[in-house]
């Protein structure tokens, strides 16, 4: 999945690679649901709706859903997907300002799934114009910020 805000800048050979290989490629955003929670952004009810404590929020890295990448054939990716929809099925997880971060990020902290690596590794956010950078710095990604 790449949302359309993101373009690929680099031949994305090796992330395709990765995702056969281990699954899933995930990138988190630099905070955990907690920082999402202490700014108002996850409310109380959808926190004890999907069975969690405060001190679990703290634990959950928020995951970004802006560029990720799975392999069904792997039994863990299968495990996040049936996770996530059960998460999804009711309204109340997706109730905040990031209605498909924050059931996946439950998810993927819930089956033990590996965080690849933080998004500022991968994209480009430095373009303030939706036309693709010239220099790129080696991500594969820019973000149009538009």
């Amino acid at each position: 999945w790449m949302d359309c805000t993101a373009h690929p800048t680099n031949d994305l050979s090796a992330v395709f690679s990765f995702i056969e290989d281990e699954g899933m490629f995930l990138l988190a955003n630099g905070s955990s649901l907690g920082y999402d929670y202490d700014h108002r952004i996850i409310p109380d009810s959808v926190v004890t709706d999907v069975d969690l404590t405060l001190s679990d929020l703290y634990e959950i890295p928020h995951v970004s859903t802006t560029v990720f990448g799975l392999s069904f054939k792997h039994e863990k990716t299968h495990s996040l997907v049936k996770e996530w929809l059960k998460l999804t099925s009711d309204l109340y997880p997706t109730m905040t300002l990031f209605p498909e971060e924050f059931p996946f990020s439950i998810s993927v902290w819930r089956v033990g799934a590996k965080i690849t690596d933080h998004i500022g590794n991968y994209l480009d956010v430095r373009s303030v114009v939706p036309i693709r950078p010239t220099h790129s710095n080696g991500k594969p990604f820019w973000f149009d910020k538009s």
